[in-house]
């Protein structure tokens, strides 16, 4: 079993740990700032640089939605995403999320198991 303390900043790639822990323990002094990744396209052709864009955005977006699935709602994802906003929370809105998304994964690992479960069925039909 897994236990994070959240700390005075848990801020950027250090955020994404926290969702692989059992249990949290939050401070009335935690924060969580959770953004999009920062990068620089570097030199080279037009075209390189573009394709290194278009690959970073959907690396970037297909991380951010796997890792805050179930923590942040679609508006936020969109907003740190397509905004480049950086997300603060606070001890109070962590607190809350975090606890929704504990229910979350729970219903989601469950979901899970009865695919497989639905899955191994349909191979011993065939």
């Amino acid at each position: 079993k897994i236990t994070v303390e959240i700390g005075f900043t848990c801020a950027s790639v250090a955020s994404a740990l926290v969702f692989h822990a059992d249990d949290w323990v939050i401070y009335d002094s935690s924060t969580m700032m959770i953004n999009s990744c920062s990068y620089s396209p570097g030199y080279g052709k037009e075209s390189d640089i573009r394709s290194r864009m278009e690959y970073t955005e959907r690396l970037n977006r297909e991380w951010i939605e796997r890792t805050y699935q179930g923590f942040l709602c679609e508006d936020e994802i969109f907003e740190a995403v397509d905004g480049g906003k950086d997300l603060y929370l606070y001890a109070d809105d962590l607190r809350e999320r975090m606890s929704l998304f504990k229910e979350y994964r729970t219903a989601s690992k469950a979901r899970q198991i009865e695919e497989a479960m639905q899955y191994w069925k349909q191979q011993k039909v065939s």
